[in-house]
């Protein structure tokens, strides 16, 4: 029983020792660092919109819709553009994407922008904003003309107006409208729906499998060589 338990033991632990390595690699690759975004801004409002460009979307997660009523957008935008926010560094940046959490969701932007013309005015081509622990978190994607391999960083801002206004965006239980980066934190997320979020959870169960037998074939050379 004891040497079932430690096989058991030993194949969790390579499991896991391998996936942090392997989704390690894929958060680099599928959120690469953006190294151009400014080191801090003193108006998040800056990093996705200007006064030449400033016809902005806006998409909450409580209750999932966009916002349409004038006067809650002018409430959003005021507190956007009242809060600085600084950048983390590329391990802080990964680091933070994998742990915001669904319910930390509040809300994110996009735009109808001419991307051709837009490009070297705008920072982001659309901000994802989450508020944990009495602090936001901003996911920044770069803006650039096509969609493909686009860059993202991490911005933190501790303003205590902007967390109070995205309580209200917030859903509790990370079941009303949301978005994760890495894309396959997304996808597991979505599991069973996601046909990646199945292919990622089958990847785990065959791994443990295949770590059981490896574990099993090595103590048994080990009890032969003892012979």
């Amino acid at each position: 029983m004891k040497k079932r338990l430690k096989r058991i033991c030993a194949s969790v632990v390579s499991v896991l020792v391998l996936n942090i390595i392997l989704f390690s690699i894929l958060t680099v690759v599928q959120a690469p660092y953006y190294d151009e975004a400014p080191s801090k801004v003193e108006s998040i409002y800056k990093l996705y919109a200007s006064e030449e460009y400033n016809e902005v979307y806006y998409t909450v997660s409580v209750p999932h819709s966009v916002i349409r009523e004038e006067e809650e957008i002018q409430k959003i935008e005021t507190a956007l553009k009242s809060a600085s926010a600084i950048k983390l560094n590329k391990v802080e940046s990964y680091f933070r994407m994998v742990l915001l959490d669904k319910s930390d969701f509040a809300l994110m932007t996009s735009n109808n922008f001419d991307r051709e013309k837009a490009k070297e005015k705008i920072v982001s081509s659309g901000i994802l904003v989450y508020s944990k622990n009495d602090i936001v978190y901003i996911i920044c994607p770069e803006f650039k003309y096509g969609v493909r391999n686009v860059e993202n960083v991490v911005y933190k801002s501790e303003n205590s107006e902007l967390v109070k206004l995205l309580t209200e965006y917030k859903s509790a239980d990370g079941d009303s409208f949301s978005i994760l980066r890495p894309t396959w934190r997304q996808d597991i997320s979505r599991f069973p729906v996601s046909l990646r979020g199945r292919i990622y959870v089958l990847s785990f169960f065959v791994e443990f499998v295949i770590a059981l037998i490896i574990t099993r074939i090595i103590q048994k050379d080990q009890r032969q060589e003892k012979k």
